[in-house]
C-alpha cells in the first residue's frame, strides 16, 4: 500500500521540497536544515567526505542531522555537535581550512 501525505499550504509556502542527488548534483546553498538520517554509513569513506565538505558548503549555519550510526568523523573542523540526543550538528562558527565541495 503506498501512502501519500499532502502538506499544510502553511508548510509549503515556507519550505521548498526539493529531490536531490547529493553525490551528483549541485549543491543548493543556505539550507536551514539537512537531513542525513543514516545514508552515510552505506557510502564510502571518501564520498563521506566530499559529501561533508558540500554539506559545510550548503548550509545556512544551521543543522545537519545525522543518524544514530552516524558521525561527522574527522570534519570536526567543519561542524559541532549541538545536541547528542537528537544527533544534531550545527556550522562551526570557528575558521576552517577545507577543501572545495569538488574535493580538491
Amino acid at each position: 500500500m503506498r501512502r501519500h501525505l499532502r502538506i499544510s499550504k502553511a508548510v509549503r509556502d515556507t519550505c521548498v521540497f526539493a529531490r536531490q542527488d547529493v553525490t551528483r548534483d549541485p549543491p543548493f546553498s543556505r539550507l536551514d536544515l539537512i537531513l542525513c538520517r543514516n545514508v552515510l554509513i552505506y557510502m564510502s569513506l571518501a564520498l563521506q567526505r566530499r559529501l561533508m565538505n558540500i554539506f559545510h558548503y550548503a548550509s545556512a549555519e544551521r543543522v545537519l542531522m545525522l543518524g544514530h550510526a552516524e558521525t561527522i568523523g574527522p570534519h570536526v573542523e567543519l561542524f559541532e555537535l549541538t545536541d547528542k540526543k537528537h544527533r544534531s550538528i550545527g556550522r562551526s562558527s570557528r575558521p576552517c581550512r577545507t577543501r572545495s565541495a569538488s574535493g580538491r
